[in-house]
């Protein structure tokens, strides 16, 4: 396990996806090409995406050009692929991030609810008790 990143932090799952391949492959990855990967109490298994660039660089890496390149191309050669893992990362973190939300409302509706059930039962033994006291205090007077 290596020492936590301070780049996204991608689950397998959203490592696949951003490298466009397999869990497995990721899996099968994560002992020798991916040192920073480390394991999350909550997430499972995360990967830096510091670590999945040469990872994706090296399965998409392009058939070498017919051509020599211009000297501007040759400026930046992965400028382009790095561009793109980053916008896939960050399309992951976002879905992982909608996805903790979605969670965080179901949740805060379920609690709504629960509180609902209780102040309902607590209004019914209220009345109920009420009834019980209004019932005793007019035989008591007899």
């Amino acid at each position: 396990m290596g020492r936590i990143s301070s780049r996204p932090m991608l689950t397998q799952r959203e490592a696949a996806t951003a490298c466009g391949v397999s869990r497995t492959t990721i899996r099968r990855r994560e002992a020798g090409d991916l040192p920073g990967a480390v394991q999350d109490p909550v997430r499972g298994w995360v990967i830096p995406v510091d670590d999945l660039l040469p990872l994706w660089l090296r399965l998409h890496a392009p058939s070498p050009p017919d051509e020599v390149a211009s000297p501007a191309a040759q400026e930046h050669p992965v400028g382009p692929a790095a561009e793109e893992l980053g916008a896939v990362a960050l399309r992951a973190e976002l879905e992982r991030v909608r996805q903790e939300h979605a969670l965080a409302v179901a949740q805060a509706e379920h609690g709504r609810l629960l509180a609902q059930a209780e102040a309902q039962h607590l209004r019914e033994q209220l009345a109920a008790r009420g009834e019980h006291i209004a019932g005793s205090s007019g035989r008591s007077r007899r």
